[in-house]
């Protein structure tokens, strides 16, 4: 049977769009017949705060309808204050980078992004370990969030700029949830292979 990971920010128990997406996502592949396995943060979102069933925990895993789904440490946090929440990202990333270094990764691996800092961490640490990578953009940040009033163009969103076409360039494949999304790559990087995956 062929494994497939999904690393994702958002998963059931939570609540919304991009929970529900992945949750269809890793099911869709279930009944397909992979062996599906999901990395995901402690649930926490919307309220910013780890669910009670989880307090306390660094990590745990179980197994939810034949998917495996591991759930990491993070930071939680919604505030406003921008620095808190890039330290939420950054600790998730830490503990992704743990998770892999003690942990046998599938050789395929769909990592979703937005935050573009987690899809960061993926690509620059799982692709040296040849992993194929499958790159599944559901909204265009650093430029979502400057249409937002997020972001001003200023040196941290250049680097946000230059994370967003690194974790195009070491993707396999890029899956994206509108034409316009699609369309947005391509400029970044006409020669890769893309496909349309709605919600």
């Amino acid at each position: 049977m062929k494994e497939i990971l999904i690393v994702t920010s958002y998963f059931p128990p939570e609540t919304g769009a991009a929970s529900n997406r992945m949750f269809h996502l890793s099911e869709g592949l279930q009944k397909e017949g992979y062996k599906v396995s999901v990395i995901t943060p402690l649930p926490n979102y919307p309220t910013g705060k780890i669910f009670p069933k989880y307090k306390g925990k660094f990590k745990t895993t179980t197994v939810e309808n034949q998917i495996t789904i591991h759930r990491l440490w993070l930071y939680a946090s919604n505030s406003k204050n921008k620095f808190l929440r890039l330290f939420a990202m950054f600790s998730y990333s830490f503990s992704l980078v743990w998770f892999f270094v003690w942990n046998k990764i599938p050789k395929t691996v769909i990592v979703q992004s937005p935050p573009l800092l987690v899809a960061f961490t993926n690509m620059l640490f799982l692709k040296s370990k040849h992993r194929k990578l499958i790159l599944n953009v559901s909204d265009l940040w650093p430029i979502a969030g400057l249409e937002l009033g997020a972001f001003k163009k200023n040196f941290s969103y250049k680097i946000l700029e230059k994370i967003e076409r690194y974790n195009y360039k070491k993707a396999t494949i890029i899956l994206g949830q509108s034409e316009e999304i699609l369309e947005h790559i391509k400029t970044l990087s006409p020669h890769k292979e893309t496909y349309l995956y709605r919600n």
